[in-house]
């Protein structure tokens, strides 16, 4: 099954947001990796916006809430890895893993926390999670234990299993008879 990774990266710094949302969505400037990318999107920061907008909409919440009196983390970035034969499960179809991706980030957000994702192929593929990490509806910070990261893996290879079913169901076309 797929494995949810964690970087330990602490994002502290005032550019942890561009830097971790450019770096995944592969928009910085001369981009060399961006042949990796398949496609990103977010949840809980308007669909179909540039990275640049998604930007300033996690640092409206961080700054709504004085994340420059509070310090700490500004970013979490989680990776999840599929195998390749469940890739194939969704015929590594791009569109078929954003939404899987899409469903996964929607867990982020009914937490109260904005999240933007990418889809990338390198040697395997994978997905990445830059999560905010002031939460929109109260403010509070995003923790996670080693614990939650593991129920939260279960969770995606859950989601996972369910979006390949749903891709391997043969549909019988509609006969209409008169």
């Amino acid at each position: 099954q797929g494995k949810s990774l964690y970087f330990k990266n602490n994002y502290t710094n005032n550019k942890a947001v561009p830097n971790v949302i450019h770096d995944i969505t592969r928009t910085r400037k001369n981009e060399k990796d961006k042949k990796h990318l398949l496609h990103y999107g977010a949840v809980g920061c308007g669909c179909m916006i540039s990275a640049d907008d998604m930007i300033q909409q996690f640092l409206y919440v961080q700054n709504a809430y004085g994340i420059e009196s509070r310090r700490g983390r500004r970013m979490y970035h989680e990776i999840f890895s599929l195998l390749d034969e469940e890739a194939m499960g969704l015929y590594c179809n791009p569109y078929y893993l954003y939404d899987f991706a899409a469903e996964c980030a929607r867990w982020y957000y009914d937490q109260g926390f904005q999240v933007v994702f990418a889809i990338h192929r390198q040697s395997r593929f994978h997905i990445h999670f830059a999560v905010n990490s002031i939460n929109f509806r109260t403010g509070k910070k995003f923790h996670t234990s080693k614990q939650e990261k593991n129920m939260r893996a279960v969770l995606f290879n859950q989601i996972l299993q369910k979006h390949i079913m749903m891709r391997s169901i043969p549909i019988n076309p509609v006969i209409f008879y008169t």
